[in-house]
């Protein structure tokens, strides 16, 4: 079962409360107050952390936004040649833009594995079966890619 962010978040705040509540009874103080101030405390903390975090997925949004607008042009100008009657060129480089991909010594392509992307999403964008994949970066597992793991796309 995977724990979402703000179960953490919730968990964290009510150890706090259980902590000040304990010390608060022991020290005679109203156990009110104390749950204000917990809460005050934990919403100011965790409202800082939330607002980077959301910077962070907006950053990401606006990153994909631009590999989209990459996509489309590329697409319009292929399919702007076929009508002109012109025969498209087909690039083996892996999808998502130049800081992605590169030529190699061996002038084999090279990828930069992404959040969320999977051995086989790769290879199939690639045009590369997995095992190939797996056999030209030394991968015993598919599942075990990690992200940001430069990986050789064999030609």
């Amino acid at each position: 079962m995977a724990i979402c962010y703000k179960d953490l978040v919730f968990e964290h705040i009510f150890e706090l409360w259980d902590i000040f509540l304990r010390k608060a009874r022991r020290d005679g103080k109203s156990a009110f107050y104390v749950s204000l101030f917990v809460f005050f405390y934990a919403s100011r903390v965790y409202e800082k952390r939330f607002a980077a975090v959301e910077a962070k997925l907006q950053a990401i949004d606006a990153a994909r936004e631009a590999d989209k607008r990459e996509m489309i042009d590329k697409l319009s100008k292929t399919i702007a040649d076929v009508i002109n009657g012109q025969r498209p060129t087909v690039e083996r480089t892996p999808s998502g833009g130049g800081a992605t991909g590169g030529r190699s010594r061996s002038g084999n392509s090279e990828h930069v594995v992404k959040p969320k992307e999977s051995l086989s999403q790769i290879a199939h964008e690639c045009g590369v079966s997995v095992e190939a994949l797996m056999a030209a970066n030394g991968l015993k597992n598919a599942n075990m890619v990690r992200v940001g793991q430069r990986l050789t796309i064999p030609r």
